[in-house]
């Protein structure tokens, strides 16, 4: 969750499965249909044009493509997390791709996505001191170590965040590293993380009681239609993503602005893509690009079947919203 002195921000995890799947996404032409070593997933009974504020949402393809398992360019990462330290959270999901990193090379070495979700439950987001109102809240640290089959430290990080973790909220962080050693075949986390408030002058007396909404928007699934593309990097190659869609519900009588961000997983609940982007919502209206050109993931490590969605909002404009 990110904070200034007027307004924090929070990550706001709504976990949808959802690997979105658009009939009107468009075909390429580069892509190749070959055998059943990967493949999507059928459509069964689903309604694609369903709200619901469940987490968790079908990825629902739009056609019967399958590539051979050399296309899918990343590679899903095994991940445990161990919280150290007296603040303690729940960890709802852990992951990470590594994937070729085209700009360094033709013949590159993998940069690394590291995705994971925390909550951190108390009875209330909100406490009184005197005349003002505070919020309290967790500043996470990680440290990431880098193991080979047998175990081995191969490389570690360590990173602190600017988004932090609040009160009853599930709140997604990823992190980059640009370039990792070869042979990483899993990922040992610690983390720990040190309480902090801030006043908020958004919040009135009366707000006391007030919890976060949980969901805030609501979505439809997500459709999605496999393809083969490349990110523009100076020495790209084509792979499998996904061209995807879904429609986002705003039900509340003021504009929202959002951070989305979605994990695309396998059928063992396995990241193997995700992406993020920003969304915007009118007063009681809808989004998506269904008209327009399609959201697409980053490089796939496998087929997703299902998605978790994450939307970051304003903490002080979710107040205003819910009053």
């Amino acid at each position: 969750m990110k904070h200034t002195h007027k307004a924090l921000w929070l990550f706001i995890a709504i976990l949808l499965t959802v690997n979105l799947a658009c009939g009107l996404l468009g075909g390429d032409s580069g892509s190749e249909e070959v055998s059943d070593s990967a493949g999507s997933q059928a459509n069964g009974d689903v309604d694609v044009e369903q709200f619901t504020g469940d987490v968790n949402l079908p990825a629902m393809p739009t056609n019967n493509k399958r590539f051979d398992a050399d296309k899918f360019a990343a590679r899903s990462l095994p991940v445990e997390v161990t919280i150290t330290g007296s603040e303690t959270a729940d960890v709802l999901f852990k992951g990470a791709l590594a994937t070729p990193n085209w700009n360094i090379s033709a013949t590159p070495p993998e940069y690394l996505d590291l995705i994971m979700v925390f909550q951190h439950n108390q009875p209330s987001l909100l406490r009184q001191d005197g005349d003002s109102i505070f919020v309290d809240y967790l500043d996470p640290i990680f440290t990431a170590e880098m193991l080979d089959t047998n175990g081995n430290l191969l490389f570690s990080k360590e990173w602190g965040t600017a988004d932090s973790l609040f009160v009853n909220w599930p709140q997604a962080y990823r992190f980059y590293i640009p370039e990792i050693p070869d042979g990483v075949a899993s990922i040992m986390v610690s983390a720990s993380f040190v309480k902090r408030q801030i006043g908020i002058t958004c919040f009135q007396t009366a707000d006391l009681d007030f919890q976060l909404p949980n969901p805030v928007f609501s979505h439809t699934p997500v459709q999605f239609e496999l393809i083969l593309d490349d990110w523009n990097e100076e020495y790209a190659q084509k792979a499998v993503v996904a061209d995807y869609n879904l429609v986002y519900q705003n039900p509340y009588i003021i504009d929202m602005v959002a951070d989305s961000m979605l994990l695309f997983l396998d059928e063992t609940g396995s990241l193997v893509g995700y992406m993020q982007h920003d969304v915007f919502i009118s007063a009681n209206a809808t989004y998506s690009r269904l008209d327009d050109e399609p959201w697409q993931s980053s490089y796939l490590a496998g087929v997703p079947t299902q998605v978790q969605i994450y939307d970051d909002f304003d903490l002080c404009n979710l107040i205003e919203a819910s009053r």
